[in-house]
């Protein structure tokens, strides 16, 4: 999975509903897998309020992720602990868009906009739908299937926040399923398999690889 990750990353950048629910109980994910070769990560997720309260992943070792929000509902802080730390903090302009984030111990990084779906962070030129969902990050180009993605139910946090706080998530926490990612150098064509209109299972190759992805809600 670590491959998986770094090889598409690197041309980037150079499930039960829970109990806690409390409002409806629309379907989100309580765990993600993805696996292929000898490799796999397993990412498990709670809710509060039809939020995300806590996501635990495997990959890289394994690690806590805590969400706090803000009183506009968007996240403003995530607590990480075990095999790494950090505390990342987010914060908005009057329009509820990103303005800037900051790890632990590190200056702010701006977000500056452009217009209303593209922005520029970190040396990074990145677009995004009007549900927050990736179509650009530098030269690599994402393109939605239709049905909905396994976070289309999740409130308060998108896929451009969710990325940048794990890198795992870009394969499958969005509004929309991603089904193709190109760019310099690579071609993912991911073949979804929808249940009662969501995504719940995707396949795809990498240099020869089979990769699996199931959803658990």
């Amino acid at each position: 999975m670590k491959k998986v990750i770094l090889f598409l990353l690197a041309s980037v950048a150079m499930v039960s509903c829970g109990s806690d629910d409390g409002d409806g109980g629309s379907k989100r994910p309580s765990s993600v897998t993805i696996a292929g070769g000898n490799e796999s990560a397993i990412m498990n997720m709670t809710y509060d309020k039809g939020r995300l309260s806590t996501m635990t992943s495997s990959f890289n070792g394994a690690h806590t992720m805590a969400f706090t929000y803000n009183d506009k509902g968007k996240v403003s802080n995530v607590a990480i602990s075990g095999s790494s730390t950090d505390n990342i903090v987010f914060t908005y302009d009057a329009d509820g868009k990103l303005s800037s984030l900051m790890h632990s111990g590190q200056t702010a990084l701006p977000f500056t906009w452009t217009d209303a779906t593209t922005v520029t962070h970190d040396g990074h030129t990145i677009k995004v739908d009007s549900k927050g969902d990736l179509v650009m990050y530098d030269s690599v180009s994402f393109t939605r299937d239709s049905g909905k993605g396994a976070f289309a139910n999740v409130k308060g946090i998108d896929g451009l926040t969710l990325l940048l706080i794990d890198q795992t998530t870009l394969y499958y926490a969005s509004k929309k399923p991603v089904k193709i990612i190109t760019g310099p150098g690579i071609s993912y064509i991911m073949n979804n398999t929808l249940s009662g209109g969501m995504l719940t299972n995707a396949t795809f190759d990498l240099s020869g690889v089979p990769y699996t992805m199931n959803i658990t809600y």
